[in-house]
């Protein structure tokens, strides 16, 4: 697993969704939705975080499902950024 990965884990386990556990939030596990770890006003929190601890800044436009639907789609969009800005 990647360190980006375990930190967004890591973040949103001990965060917005403590009482789920670590075998509850896999890659692939829905962030939002009606089948979701985490509520919708949960969004803020993250994206303050992903802007704070990981230097990124994240437009409006940017929060889809695609970008921050699962852990998965996250590490892709951050990475993919990340790369853009280097």
């Amino acid at each position: 697993m990647s360190v980006l990965k375990e930190r967004i884990r890591e973040y949103i386990l001990e965060q917005l969704a403590p009482g789920l556990g670590p075998d509850g939030l896999g890659g692939q596990t829905p962030l939002f939705g009606p089948y979701g770890v985490v509520t919708s006003l949960s969004i803020i929190d993250l994206v303050a975080w992903m802007e704070a601890e990981l230097s990124l800044r994240v437009e409006a436009h940017e929060i889809t499902v695609e970008n921050f639907g699962t852990v998965d789609d996250l590490v892709r969009f951050i990475d993919g950024r990340k790369g853009a800005t280097s």
